[in-house]
C-alpha cells in the first residue's frame, strides 16, 4: 500500500471520489458505459454499469462520510436487500468509502450484513483502493489529477510501444516464423500509439530500433499481408494505416497489463526507498537496473553471435555501479551492498524490466540475423557438469525445499524449468562426471570421521555439497532428529554403505548415481579416443596454468574430454536435417569460458558450443518459449556478482582436503591432525598464489593450497608414488614431526611463490624410507 496515495484519497471531495470510483470500474470491467445516478430516487444505486447491452446488476454505494458510517451502511443494506428480492439484483453491496476502516471493523460489518440482511458486503475503503492502484494505475492518475499533483512519473527508459512489444510478440508463439512475427509486433505496437501512419513512418521507427537492418520491401509486404488478414485498416487514406478495432482492443488489454506492471514496480520502489529512508531519483535507479538486466542478456547475445561471452564481468561492473550510486548518496558501503542486493531481488516479482530487456535481446539478435538461431524448435542439447549433477541429486531428495544456498536454489529452478520444457531439451552428461560425483560423495562419507573431534572447529567449514545439504536440512528440522550423516547418504543412494572400502563404495555409488540420472532421462556417454586429444591437452594445461587453476590429472582429463565432445560437430548432427544442433555446457567453472575463447581463436572449427550458468539456461529456455522467469534473472545477477560463487568443480576447504589424507576410521587417535590444524591457523596471514578474482573463495589459505597441490601431484602420472603411499605415511605416528617440518619449510618459501618441487622430493624420500 502507498500511504501517500491513501492520504490523498482520504481528502477527496464527493465529486472527485465518485469520478475515481467511476474510472476504477471502467478499467476493471473494460467498459466506457458507466454512469452516476446518485440522487433522492436512485433506489440505492450510485452507479450503473453496462457491458454492451447488458446491465451488471450490482448494488453500488459511494460515500465520503467521516462519521455515521454504520447508520449510512444500514440504510444502503436495506435498499440492497430490496433490490435483490424485487428487481433481480445480486445479493451484494459494493460500499466505496474514501476513509479507512480497521480490519476488525470491516469484518464486523460484513458479518452483520450477511446475518441480518443476507447481503454479501464488499467494503472498498481508501487503503484497498490504494492497493488496487497497482493493478489499475488509473486510480493514482485520477487522485493526483484531483489534487493537481504531478505524482511519480512513468519511467523514461523506453517509449510506450517498446514497453508492450514483448507481450505483443507473445500473441503468436510460432517460433518458425519468428522474424516475421517480430516485425509484425513492431507494426502493431507502433500503430497502437500512432494510428493513421504511413509506411515510411512505420519503417523509420522500426528500422531505427533494429539498427538499420530492416528491408523496406519486406516491411511493405508484411504490412499488406496484415491488412489482408484484417488486422490493419486504412479508413481515411489508403496510404495511412491503423489497427482494426479488434486488434486495437487486443493490444489495449496488453497495454493496460504492462501499465499495471510498471505502476506496481514504481510503487514497490517508492516503498523500498521509504523503508531505507533514501532520497533518490527513481529514474536513475531504474536506468541502472535496466542496464543490469540488459547486461544479463548481453551474455546471450555474445554467446549466439560469437561464442565469446564475458561470463560475469559486465554484470559485475554494472552491479558495482549501482552500489556506488547509493554510496554517493551518503549510504555506507556495507549498507549500500545490502540495499543493492535487496533491490535486485525485489525485481523478481515483476516482469517489467524482464520484458524490456528481452526486447533489447530480440532487437540485437534480429539486427545480426541471429534471432532465428536463438528462438527455434530444435531440441536443445544440454550437457551437465559435475557440480550441477551433485546438486541435482541433492534437490531430488526433496524438490519442495527452498534452499538458502544460491547454487542449490539455482539447480532447483533449472530442474523445474527442464521438466516444464522437457520436449525441448535433451540432457547429456558423461560417466566421467558420474565418477566425480561418486568421488565427492565418498569425500562426504569420509568427513563423518572428523565430526566428533574435540577440535573440529579448528578444521574450519566443509565445502562438500552433500555434507552442507545435510546440515541445512537437519538444522531446518526437515530431517528427523538424531539422523546421522551416513543415514542421509544411504537415503540419497537407497543403498547400504556400512563398512565398504573405497573401491566398493565408489563402484556402488557410480551404479546408483547412473541409475538416478538415467531415470531423469539424462543420457550418459562414454568418451571415445579423440584424435586431437594430445595437442589440445597441452593448450588446455597452459590455459589452466595462466589462470592459476589447480586441477588433478583426472579432473583435467575429464574436462578436456568434455570440451572435445562438445567441439565435435559429428556428435551433434541432426540426422533428419543434416544441421548442427549446437550443445550447451551448463557449468559455473570459469576455466571453461577462458579456454573456449582461446580454442575459438586458434581452432574456429571447435567453437560451436555454448556455455551457460544454470540460470542463464533457465532464462534462455523461458524467453525462447516466450515465457519469462524474473526470479531466475534476479538470482543469476546476484549469483554472478558474488565473488565467492563462480567456483570450479573441485573447490575444497581445509577440512575436505585433510579428510582425504587419511583412510583410517580412528582419526581421533592421530595427533597429527591437530598439529595440521594449528599449522593452518598459523599460515592464515601468509601471501598466496594469486587467483582470478571471479573464483576467489572465502577460505583461501596458503596451507590449503599446498595440500591440494600435494594431493594432485601424487594423483598424477608424473609422480613416482601414488597418493595412497602419502596416506600411509600420514597415518604413521613416527612421521608426524617430519611431515610438519616439511610443511613449515614449504610455507616459509611459499611467500615467495617458489614451486613445490622440493616438497615433492622430500615426500618421495619419506615414502621411500617407509617402504624399506
Amino acid at each position: 500500500m502507498n500511504q501517500e496515495l491513501t492520504n490523498l484519497i482520504n481528502s477527496l471531495s464527493v465529486d472527485n471520489f465518485r469520478e475515481l470510483v467511476k474510472g476504477f470500474l471502467k478499467a476493471k470491467y473494460g467498459t466506457q458505459h458507466i454512469r452516476i445516478i446518485d440522487g433522492p430516487y436512485d433506489g440505492g444505486l450510485d452507479l450503473e454499469i453496462f457491458i454492451g447491452d447488458k446491465e451488471i446488476k450490482r448494488n453500488i454505494q459511494i460515500t465520503v462520510q467521516k462519521t455515521g458510517i454504520d447508520a449510512k451502511l444500514e440504510e444502503d443494506l436495506v435498499k440492497a436487500q430490496k433490490n435483490a428480492i424485487e428487481y433481480g439484483y445480486l445479493s451484494n453491496l459494493d460500499f466505496y468509502l474514501s476513509q479507512n476502516l480497521s480490519k476488525e471493523k470491516r469484518l464486523q460489518l460484513i458479518l452483520r450484513a450477511e446475518i441480518e440482511y443476507q447481503v454479501n458486503l464488499n467494503i472498498i475503503d481508501a487503503r484497498i483502493l490504494s492497493e488496487e492502484s497497482v493493478n489499475y494505475p488509473i486510480i493514482a492518475d485520477l487522485v493526483y489529477k484531483s489534487h493537481n499533483y504531478k505524482g511519480p512519473e512513468r519511467f523514461n527508459i523506453a517509449d510506450k510501444q517498446t514497453k508492450i512489444l514483448f507481450d505483443v510478440l507473445t500473441l503468436d508463439h510460432n517460433s518458425i516464423e519468428i522474424k516475421k512475427n517480430f516485425i509484425n509486433s513492431y507494426v502493431f505496437s507502433y500503430l497502437f500509439t500512432n494510428p493513421n501512419s504511413t509506411l515510411d513512418q512505420i519503417f523509420t521507427y522500426t528500422n531505427t530500433h533494429l539498427k538499420n537492418t530492416l528491408s523496406k520491401e519486406f516491411l511493405e509486404k508484411e504490412v499488406n499481408n496484415l491488412k489482408g488478414k484484417g488486422f490493419l485498416v486504412t479508413p481515411t487514406d489508403k496510404k495511412k494505416f491503423s489497427l482494426s478495432d479488434e486488434k486495437s482492443a487486443e493490444i489495449e488489454t496488453i497495454f493496460e497489463k504492462v501499465e499495471n506492471q510498471e505502476s506496481e514496480f514504481k510503487f514497490t520502489l517508492i516503498d523500498f526507498f521509504q523503508k531505507y529512508k533514501i532520497e533518490c531519483d527513481s529514474n536513475e535507479v531504474v536506468d541502472l537496473l535496466y542496464k543490469l538486466y540488459k547486461e544479463n542478456y548481453t551474455i546471450d547475445i555474445d554467446e549466439v553471435k560469437s561464442n565469446n561471452n564475458s561470463f560475469s564481468a559486465s554484470i559485475k561492473k554494472t552491479y558495482n555501479d549501482l552500489i556506488s550510486y547509493f554510496t554517493r548518496l551518503g549510504v555506507p558501503k556495507d549498507r549500500s551492498e545490502i540495499i543493492t542486493k535487496e533491490l535486485v531481488q525485489i525485481c523478481k516479482d515483476n516482469e517489467f524490466l524482464n520484458k524490456l530487456s528481452s526486447t533489447y535481446l530480440f532487437n540485437d539478435l534480429y539486427s545480426s540475423d541471429k534471432l532465428e538461431k536463438y528462438v527455434n524448435d530444435k531440441n536443445q542439447l544440454v550437457f551437465l557438469d559435475t557440480q550441477i549433477l551433485i546438486r541435482l541429486i541433492c534437490v531430488l531428495y526433496d524438490s519442495k525445499i527452498n534452499f538458502t544456498d544460491i547454487a542449490m536454489q539455482s539447480v532447483k529452478i533449472l530442474y523445474s524449468t527442464i521438466r516444464k520444457f522437457k520436449d525441448k531439451v535433451k540432457l547429456i552428461s558423461s560417466y566421467d562426471y558420474v565418477g566425480e560425483v561418486a568421488g565427492h560423495l565418498y569425500e562426504a562419507y569420509k568427513l563423518q570421521r572428523f565430526l566428533n573431534l574435540p577440535f573440529i572447529t579448528k578444521l574450519g567449514n566443509s565445502k562438500n555439497v552433500f555434507y552442507n545439504t545435510f546440515s541445512e536440512l537437519y538444522n531446518s528440522e526437515i530431517l528427523p532428529e538424531g539422523m546421522e550423516f551416513i543415514d542421509f547418504i544411504e537415503e540419497l543412494l537407497d543403498a547400504d554403505l556400512y563398512s565398504l572400502n573405497e573401491r566398493d563404495f565408489l563402484k556402488l555409488a557410480e551404479d546408483k548415481i547412473s541409475d538416478i540420472l538415467e531415470q531423469l532421462n539424462i543420457e550418459l556417454i562414454y568418451h571415445p579416443n579423440y584424435p586431437n586429444y594430445l595437442s589440445i591437452k597441452k593448450e588446455y594445461e597452459i590455459s589452466l596454468a595462466y589462470q592459476s587453476k589447480s586441477r588433478s590429472y583426472k579432473a583435467t582429463e575429464n574436462d578436456l574430454r568434455t570440451i572435445l565432445y562438445l567441439s565435435s560437430k559429428e556428435n551433434h548432427l541432426n540426422p533428419e536435417s543434416g544441421h548442427i544442433n549446437e550443445p550447451f555446457l551448463i557449468t559455473w567453472d570459469s576455466a571453461f569460458y577462458t579456454f573456449r575463447k582461446e580454442l575459438v581463436r586458434e581452432h574456429k572449427e571447435l567453437g560451436y558450443w555454448y556455455i551457460y550458468s544454470p540460470l542463464k539456461l533457465v532464462d534462455r529456455l523461458s524467453v525462447m518459449n516466450f515465457q519469462l522467469n524474473p526470479q531466475s534473472i534476479s538470482l543469476n545477477i546476484v549469483a554472478l556478482t558474488e565473488t565467492n560463487f563462480n567456483y570450479s568443480t573441485r573447490t575444497s576447504s581445509f577440512l575436505d582436503v585433510i579428510s582425504s589424507f587419511f583412510n583410517t576410521q580412528n582419526v581421533d587417535e592421530l595427533s597429527i591432525i591437530h598439529k595440521l590444524a594449528r599449522l593452518k591457523d598459523n599460515s592464515r596471514e601468509l601471501d598466496v598464489i594469486p587467483i582470478d578474482d571471479d573464483i576467489k573463495e572465502r577460505e583461501n589459505e596458503a596451507f590449503t593450497n599446498i595440500l591440494v597441490n600435494l594431493k594432485n601431484y601424487y594423483n598424477s602420472y608424473e609422480a613416482k608414488f601414488a597418493f595412497n603411499d602419502v596416506i600411509d605415511i600420514f597415518e604413521m605416528p613416527k612421521n608426524e614431526n617430519l611431515i610438519i617440518s616439511i610443511f613449515e619449510n614449504t610455507l616459509a618459501n611459499y611467500k615467495k611463490r617458489s614451486d613445490l618441487g622440493e616438497m615433492f622430493s622430500q615426500f618421495d624420500d619419506l615414502i621411500t624410507a617407509n617402504k624399506e
